[in-house]
């Protein structure tokens, strides 16, 4: 049920969001938007601002615009004949009726690409939390490089090469610029102890 509801919620936006496009380019080219709705079937309530009829209807699966003299084959035209009158679509140069029938599925490429550049603006690209904490080792295999440089499970690792390792994606950047099959310097403390272990990086690993 939840994956049905997802699905037709998810369905119902982006067919608002490219009739929403149609509207806009409709508008801009002066055309006459008769109906804007909110989903599908008998109009609940909504009100009239200018020419426009913004309604919510019974079935709330995207939505649906009615444009002023739109050709009687067309999904809800109204079967409204066009009278020829400029505000018409019908009356409008090919090319602008191009444009309003690309517009909604332009706004259908464009706006998944605003809504993730606002959500990682907002909340930042995801990435592993484990990165944010102390590099700790922990289920060392037995014939690691690490391993055989005597790096031991509760281990943390205070600086390599010197350089101190504040986390777990720090320590990543230090290593991936170490070149592959040399050694490193990596300090490391376990219970109020120090070493001092040289270890061979492999395949940018420790």
């Amino acid at each position: 049920m939840d994956l049905l509801l997802g699905v037709a919620l998810v369905l119902g936006v982006m067919i608002l969001v490219h009739e929403w496009g149609h509207f806009i380019a409709a508008r801009i080219f002066g055309v006459r938007v008769d109906v804007f709705s909110i989903g599908f079937g008998p109009r609940l309530f909504g009100w009239k601002r200018g020419a426009t009829d913004y309604r919510l209807s019974a079935i709330p699966l995207g939505g649906y615009v009615r444009m002023a003299g739109a050709d009687l084959s067309e999904v809800d035209a109204g079967e409204q004949a066009p009278t020829g009158a400029p505000d018409e679509l019908m009356s409008k140069p090919r090319w602008q009726r191009a444009v309003i029938a690309f517009s909604g599925p332009a706004v259908n490429l464009v706006f998944p690409i605003l809504l993730l550049t606002a959500y990682f603006v907002a909340i930042g690209v995801p990435y592993p939390k484990f990165e944010d904490e102390a590099v700790v080792a922990n289920g060392i295999p037995a014939t690691s490089p690490a391993a055989a440089a005597g790096l031991r499970a509760g281990d943390k690792v205070v600086s390599i090469n010197g350089e101190p390792a504040k986390d777990w994606a720090h320590a990543g950047k230090i290593i991936s610029l170490v070149e592959p099959n040399t050694k490193i310097s990596v300090e490391v403390e376990n219970a109020g102890e120090r070493r001092t272990l040289e270890m061979l990086v492999q395949a940018k690993d420790i």
